[in-house]
């Protein structure tokens, strides 16, 4: 198998973090100890009891590696902009009661809820057990785990319903992608500008 997926900090989601599994080929297992490094290359091979075409791994892998990257780039995503977020709330704890910075508190506020609605539309904040899966639906994230859990299978035919499947969330994320670089490349540059327009202090010293 590959490396596991990262996850993202305090959110459970339903499904298996481990390395999406290889198809059947020759492979370098690498040991390194005190420096010294041990290459030694292994063969995987293919189920025994499993005909299957090499076309058919090959598009089972495209269709994990796409699966994996998406993942891999939405968690780093939810990651940073977490990051912005914590800042926007420190500058809102430091500027509270500057009415000169007031504009850009609600400047703050507004970038606040837009990355919330992003990130709401990834991830499921309200699943904290296998139960509230049921209760809660699945956003993104859990749908594009759900899918690789069914193509991460021994078996390597895709079925024309994963095909499909894949092709419509891996639309959905090129959507929100564009919205997370748009929220950077917009929304963290405007709050950016309008805190050196107003030439506020980068230390600030509350209640002095």
């Amino acid at each position: 198998r590959r490396d596991a997926l990262p996850a993202v900090e305090k959110v459970f989601v339903f499904g298996d973090y481990r390395g999406s599994r290889v198809a059947p080929g020759t492979f370098t297992a690498r040991l390194t100890v005190d420096g010294q490094q041990t290459d030694r290359s292994f063969k995987v091979l293919p189920h025994p009891g499993i005909e299957a075409s090499a076309e058919a791994y090959r598009s089972q892998q495209e269709a994990l590696e796409q699966i994996d990257a998406a993942i891999r780039d939405m968690h780093k995503a939810v990651g940073q902009l977490r990051k912005v977020t914590a800042q926007l709330h420190t500058y809102e704890s430091l500027l509270e009661g500057n009415e000169k910075a007031q504009p850009l508190l609600e400047k703050g506020e507004a970038l606040k809820e837009r990355i919330t609605q992003w990130e709401e539309a990834l991830i499921q904040p309200r699943q904290k057990t296998f139960q509230d899966v049921i209760n809660f639906n699945n956003q993104l994230k859990a749908e594009l785990m759900h899918l690789r859990g069914f193509i991460d299978v021994a078996e390597p035919a895709l079925t024309q319903g994963a095909r499909e499947r894949l092709s419509d969330l891996i639309r959905e994320w090129s959507l929100l992608a564009k919205e997370r670089d748009a929220i950077v490349e917009e929304g963290l540059a405007e709050f950016n500008a309008l805190y050196r327009q107003l030439e506020l202090p980068a230390l600030i010293l509350k209640d002095k």
